[in-house]
């Protein structure tokens, strides 16, 4: 059988079948282009990989990193860095936001002898069609804890033990909770029983004699926060007038704390995170605990630009009276061995991402708190100076958002001068 095709009468068919398959091509890539993007931006803001489909309108939570009931408790307190949340600290958070929607049940307490709570108005992640508002929206809610738990504390003293216990049991009040999880940032350094370090050597004890100690006392039971993770942000942290606590105290600190709740049943991990090192601003004080000083050896001072800080673009320092007040701990130090060397270093922010030719700036910028050290008594001799404009230093931050995008209050972190004394092992006590 003859089959007559014509060519002229089959042509607007086959335009308009053409026509057809094209828009379903672009359809089809720009979906495709789409979800692609969306699955990226989830992945860079630290969630779990979204599944691919014809649309993506939420991140998924990383499951490692989520849970239905979280507390958090705050070093805002005097000789603390000024709280902030870690990046550690931020997908917790921000995961744990995407598996409850946004109904998160969370409790912030500040870490003082009576356990002053600190309240936000409202937790919810605000709904939306697409992933990039709901990244934005998210970041938002978590931008209103920052601000939140950097004010601070309305009382005198510290207390993490008791107000970590508290935060265990609170998160573990539901039955329903899964992944119960307490946040903390802070120094540790507490000034109230049953962990009072600024009372005697608690702070050299070994870590098996404390949580002895404390079972005696009826102080501590196992199994008690049986379930409960505890992430630690900045443990043995500390600003003036707190001296630096050395290697080896951190890392006993550390030890006796794991120790402690580990007994509890808590699974107790630290996030090694440097905290910025700007002091928190309060009348309320904290009684420093006796560090071995100089004994140690080597004392680094992370001096943040709210305790130097510098005219914008300059190295002119904008309230000597705070930055004298910053270098209090490193004179101190330095009176106990006057053969010590220093070493000070100047770091800046990225503004444009990349490492940029900052060396001048931050080279006159560490000059001039020399400055300020010789003017106070310090050796010029003793003394060297160096600029090492945006390079890296251990505690960089990322100065990116979720979004990928700069962020100046992000930067503000990077911009420090590290003071580094070295005592060569001969100070007096």
């Amino acid at each position: 059988m003859d089959f007559d095709f014509d060519f002229e009468d089959a042509k607007p068919w086959l335009i308009g079948i053409g026509a057809i398959l094209l828009v379903v091509g672009v359809v089809f890539g720009m979906t495709y282009i789409n979800v692609n993007s969306a699955i990226a931006k989830c992945e860079t803001a630290h969630y779990a990989k979204p599944e691919f489909g014809l649309s993506v309108g939420s991140c998924p939570a990383d499951e490692d990193y989520a849970s239905d009931s979280v507390a958090l408790v705050v070093g805002n307190t005097a000789n603390s860095p000024v709280p902030t949340l870690t990046e550690e600290a931020d997908k917790y958070l921000r995961n744990s936001l995407a598996k409850t929607e946004g109904d998160l049940s969370l409790n912030i307490y500040s870490a003082t002898p009576s356990g002053e709570r600190i309240k936000l108005s409202d937790l919810k992640v605000k709904k939306s069609g697409n992933v990039g508002s709901f990244i934005k929206n998210s970041t938002k809610t978590l931008d209103a804890v920052n601000s939140a738990i950097k004010k601070p504390a309305a009382e005198k003293g510290a207390d993490y033990f008791n107000n970590i216990v508290a935060a265990g049991r609170a998160v573990t009040t539901s039955p329903s909770s899964k992944k119960p999880l307490v946040l903390v940032i802070g120094s540790g350094l507490s000034d109230t029983q049953p962990l009072n370090f600024a009372n005697g050597d608690l702070l050299h004890a070994d870590p098996a004699e404390v949580l002895d100690t404390l079972k005696k006392s009826g102080t501590v039971a196992a199994s008690e926060l049986e379930g409960v993770k505890i992430v630690w942000s900045g443990l043995g942290v500390a600003t003036a007038p707190q001296q630096p606590l050395d290697a080896t105290e951190k890392r006993n600190l550390r030890n006796i704390y794991a120790q402690i709740f580990r007994y509890m049943g808590a699974d107790f991990v630290t996030d090694d995170t440097v905290v910025a090192s700007d002091s928190i601003k309060t009348d309320k004080p904290v009684t420093p605990v006796e560090v071995n000083g100089i004994a140690g050896g080597v004392m680094v001072y992370k001096l943040g630009e709210n305790s130097i800080g510098f005219k914008p673009g300059t190295a002119t320092i904008q309230d000597e009276a705070t930055a004298n007040a910053s270098l209090d701990g490193v004179v101190a130090s330095y009176q106990k061995c006057r053969g010590a060397k220093l070493t000070i270093e100047g770091y800046t922010a990225r503004p444009s991402g990349v490492a940029d030719a900052t060396d001048s700036l931050s080279k006159n910028r560490a000059e001039a708190v020399k400055k300020l050290l010789v003017a106070r008594g310090v050796s010029a001799d003793a003394v060297v100076a160096e600029g090492r404009g945006s390079s890296d230093f251990e505690g960089r931050v990322s100065e990116t958002d979720a979004e990928g995008k700069w962020n100046s209050e992000k930067a503000q972190a990077n911009r420090v001068v590290i003071v580094t004394l070295d005592s060569g092992g001969a100070c007096r006590g």
